[in-house]
């Protein structure tokens, strides 16, 4: 069924009598009972109920942004797939970029785990105690397998994901981990950490040099992330996943391979996104590695994150502070009113940040009370989970612009809507399981398609492909 205009879609829909109703009615029983089924079966077409999303945060510990825009141009082949066809921000700062901090009484919540691996998780820029709820907790009560495998025994507090590794493992070791609980568990959250860049730093010089030590490890740790790539495609999620590459802190600007809280360099690492509707080949002016979790959770559907649940925790705000990049989507402006609380720190210290955690969290709240993240919103969040029910259908963009539409019962009418709620386009067709609309004028914004049957029930998905 092809039609090749809104306007002559509508004029042959409008008579109970016309062929094309007729038709439709009969064809569509047999779609519904021979067709539908067959294509999803062979693969070609699948409800979107059937297609499950994947999470991949996969941090190269101590990337510097120089380097993973340098090597993208220098045989890091994954690297540049993030530059190519995803979104990089332009300016990224982790909350804290130092492992071993202290409280006033002498404790250490995360002990050696720095604080950048527990923002990207919780969405939080203060880190008084472990008991914080984060998306591994949030996945698991939706039934979505988790692991996380870390290159150094400072990971060893990051125990929430159903699978957890730490020590001093291989780059290969790590990525392994997912991989094998990606094939065996089916896990669908995978957080992957390698460590052995910090192997080869000698120093902020050799961040122009693509022979450098630092920047040849950059090469070997980007074969690893293409193992697990062609893992993903071979299992058949790779077009559902979400892929987010970045890192937890910066590099001293030194020779030593730390990552100080003075040194200002230790608060920039890379940060950058790949996945289902985000813009290929652009950038976002700024982002902050505890905006990760909240992203992270917005792709798995999962329920909002509650922020720290230690009731021994009385500072403010408990919840949540990281934001929600919209601007990462297609159709959206690259522009977003983003709280840039790390920005505003260090502005506050004058860019010379102390070797204290303490001083960062009483620098720091006044600013998280006096800014408000981005939030996902009511709207949008409801409008996500109509999409995750499992009476979906499945939405395809059609060569040259339209969508074909194929569900796994028959439906009477089609509804394209603005994410404002203003009507794009409506038609009536009745006792339909599969339908095409090439015709339809095309933008770049969402859409939200509306698919009513049995009467007047209406099923909705939120795509994000162009309209």
């Amino acid at each position: 069924m092809q039609f090749h205009s809104a306007d002559a879609w509508r004029s042959m829909m409008r008579s109970d009598r016309s062929p094309l109703k007729t038709g439709l009615r009969s064809l569509a029983m047999m779609l519904s009972v021979l067709v539908v089924p067959a294509l999803v079966l062979a693969g070609l077409v699948s409800p979107i109920h059937a297609q499950k999303t994947t999470v991949v945060i996969f941090f190269i510990d101590g990337l510097e942004p120089a380097s993973a825009k340098l090597m993208a141009a220098n045989g890091a082949a994954n690297l540049k797939f993030m530059f190519d066809s995803g979104v990089v921000a332009e300016k990224s700062f982790t909350p804290y970029p130092k492992e071993g901090y202290k409280l006033e009484n002498g404790t250490a919540p995360w002990g050696n785990t720095s604080p950048g691996n527990v923002a990207c998780h919780n969405g939080c820029h203060i880190f008084e105690s472990k008991n914080v709820d984060d998306i591994f907790l949030a996945a698991r009560e939706k039934g979505i397998k988790s692991v996380y495998a870390g290159g150094s025994a400072n990971y060893s507090e990051i125990t929430t994901p159903d699978f957890h590794y730490s020590g001093e493992l291989t780059d290969e070791a790590v990525v392994q981990h997912g991989i094998d609980h990606f094939q065996k568990d089916k896990a669908r959250l995978i957080r992957l950490h390698p460590q052995r860049i910090r192997d080869g730093w000698t120093g902020p010089a050799g961040i122009p040099d693509p022979a450098s030590s630092y920047n040849k490890a950059i090469l070997a740790v980007d074969a690893q992330l293409g193992l697990l790539i062609k893992a993903l495609k071979a299992g058949g999620v790779w077009d559902s996943t979400y892929l987010i590459v970045a890192a937890d802190h910066g590099m001293n600007n030194n020779t030593i391979s730390l990552h100080d809280a003075d040194q200002l360099n230790s608060w920039i690492p890379f940060m950058s996104f790949y996945g289902p509707g985000i813009k290929k080949g652009q950038t976002i002016p700024y982002a902050e590695l505890s905006d990760v979790a909240i992203m992270a959770d917005y792709f798995l559907g999962l329920r909002p994150l509650k922020g720290v649940l230690d009731p021994a925790v009385t500072i403010t705000p408990k919840g949540p502070t990281g934001s929600f990049l919209s601007n990462l989507f297609i159709g959206s402006p690259k522009e977003l009113n983003h709280p840039r609380y790390v920005e505003r720190f260090l502005e506050a210290v004058a860019m010379k940040p102390k070797a204290d955690y303490v001083s960062y969290r009483n620098t720091m709240l006044p600013i998280l009370k006096q800014f408000t993240p981005v939030d996902l919103g009511e709207q949008i969040r409801r409008e996500m989970d109509m999409q995750r029910s499992p009476e979906r259908f499945a939405i395809r963009s059609l060569p040259g612009g339209g969508m074909s539409i194929v569900a796994p019962y028959l439906f009477d009418r089609v509804e394209l809507l603005g994410l404002d709620g203003r009507s794009l386009f409506s038609s009536n067709a009745p006792a339909t399981a599969s339908l095409e609309l090439p015709g339809l004028p095309m933008g770049s914004a969402p859409v939200l398609v509306r698919l009513r049957r049995n009467g007047g029930a209406v099923t909705q998905a939120l795509t994000l492909a162009p309209r």
